[in-house]
């Protein structure tokens, strides 16, 4: 906590809201209990809340989560307790200016730390608004707190909510300013913090949202690659802020219980691809499997503009004891041209969904010249994988 606070106030110039009271609740029960709530069960999954200057934290619904998604929880939080220093009990009064700060806030402390990249927060967003822009209310209907959790309520109601909220915050501060920002938390008055009424800016934030991609665009098809013994990909690594050269080379043919597979050396593990689908059937060390997935069809050849296609399946890593389930949405957006080590590329942008959740799960670049992926990146609750191809040596 205290380095969230030293981050807020030396490295983005925010007012420091010192002293804070941090109380701490064992198990959920208790939190809801001594926080004031008839029934306790409303409030589980919420993991932290904040009040004036004091933030409560159930250590029951956050203990397990990894670091970065406490990080960013408890920097939400504490970002209500500066807006209560600045201004008091005005300073929540327009509820998704109030959350939209408190992301804005949260992924700008995750930024200074170097676990994420402000830009790849924001990019995540402004995907997850394209995608499910028909979801998505007015500003206007997200000013106080019923409206709030009218929409939060509903399906992908985070994407309707704090998404939204935060996307609308890093326009304002964008265009006008922090200190315009910090203004408002102040004053209350919107116009006088940014020269123009609310009602103006909703209408130009929503007209600037990310577009639906087009059915009339150019259309294409584009089947598996034949992947061949001898193929080699090198890729640059970043995994959750540690950079590494991974080597992935295809070194047999073969099966793993049952199913025909391409063998890829990645370091010291043999990563098992089907043959059919080239979708990752298990992993083996000094051949003792320590991860298997059940069937899925990672990428539904061929690749169409547009497509989309659910994928379900279950993950069984033996070496962390981990058993987890993926279900994404998976959809092709379409064809961009992309810049890595290796060169640049027009690659197929494939992009995968949360399916409840509607939130961005993975990326991939996919290019046929290369037989795979130029880039890829995995959004994952303990921060970013991300790899860009460096060389590549196909048959």
């Amino acid at each position: 906590m205290a380095t969230i606070m030293t981050v807020s106030r030396d490295n983005l110039d925010l007012p420091a809201a010192d002293p804070i009271t941090i109380h701490l609740y064992k198990n959920t029960k208790s939190f809801g209990i001594l926080f004031g709530r008839n029934n306790w069960m409303d409030v589980e999954g919420i993991g932290a809340t904040a009040k004036g200057r004091h933030i409560h934290i159930d250590l029951e619904a956050i203990g397990g989560r990894p670091w970065r998604e406490q990080i960013w929880l408890l920097a939400h939080e504490y970002a209500h307790n500066m807006q209560y220093a600045v201004a008091g009990d005005k300073g929540g009064r327009i509820i998704w200016f109030a959350e939209g700060f408190a992301e804005w806030t949260a992924a700008k402390v995750l930024d200074s730390l170097q676990w994420q990249d402000y830009s790849v927060a924001l990019h995540g967003v402004q995907r997850e608004l394209s995608r499910h822009k028909e979801l998505l209310p007015a500003l206007s209907s997200l000013r106080d707190s019923r409206g709030w959790d009218l929409h939060l309520r509903k399906p992908k109601g985070e994407i309707r909510t704090y998404r939204l909220a935060f996307a609308a915050v890093d326009r304002i501060i964008t265009e006008k300013g922090l200190s315009s920002a910090l203004l408002f938390l102040k004053s209350g008055d919107f116009g006088e913090s940014f020269g123009e009424s609310q009602e103006n800016f909703e209408v130009d934030f929503e007209k600037s949202l990310p577009a639906t991609p087009s059915s009339n665009a150019t259309s294409f098809s584009f089947a598996k690659p034949d992947w061949k013994v001898g193929d080699e990909w090198t890729y640059a690594e970043k995994r959750f802020g540690k950079r590494a050269t991974v080597v992935k080379r295809v070194i047999r043919k073969d099966s793993f219980d049952g199913v025909p597979a391409f063998v890829v050396k990645v370091n010291d593990e043999e990563h098992f691809f089907s043959e059919k689908t080239l979708a990752l059937v298990a992993i083996q060390k000094n051949g003792t499997p320590i991860l298997v997935q059940s069937k899925s069809r990672f990428i539904d050849w061929p690749l169409k503009r547009l497509k989309e296609w659910r994928i379900a399946y279950t993950r069984e890593n033996f070496e962390a004891k981990i058993m987890s389930a993926v279900d994404y949405l998976m959809f092709v957006s379409g064809i961009e041209s992309i810049q890595v080590p290796a060169g640049t590329f027009d690659a197929i942008k494939i992009e995968g969904y949360g399916y409840e959740t509607g939130r961005l799960a993975v990326e991939y670049w996919y290019s046929p010249e290369v037989k795979w992926l130029v880039k890829s990146r995995s959004h994952r609750l303990q921060g970013l994988v991300e790899e860009e191809l460096m060389e590549f040596k196909i048959g």
